[in-house]
């Protein structure tokens, strides 16, 4: 069974430090959460926290999937949404395409 990983609201995670995957692989993200995240692919996680200055990100939703781009330096997920629930559920594996 692949492990989830529970991302807090409101933080920018790095996907491959939460997960023990190695950076540089190519990721299949699924979220879990009734909640939106956004996933940023970059060596450091991008300076704003989500709001209307969403362009540029991949929107999941819940039960949304997103890739990552093979070779990338990070990869980072935030969830942006308050009021549900503490912390997000990212399912997280090895995209083999």
């Amino acid at each position: 069974m692949i492990p989830d990983i529970s991302p807090p609201i409101g933080v920018w995670t790095d996907v491959y430090l939460a997960t023990g995957i190695t950076p540089g692989t190519r990721l299949l993200i699924q979220n879990k959460s009734p909640i939106k995240a956004l996933v940023w692919e970059g060596a450091s996680p991008p300076p704003i926290i989500g709001g209307d200055s969403r362009h540029g990100f991949e929107l999941t939703n819940n039960g949304d999937t997103s890739k990552s781009t093979a070779g990338i330096a990070g990869c980072w997920v935030l969830y942006y949404e308050s009021g549900y629930v503490a912390n997000g559920r990212l399912c997280v594996q090895e995209y083999l395409p």
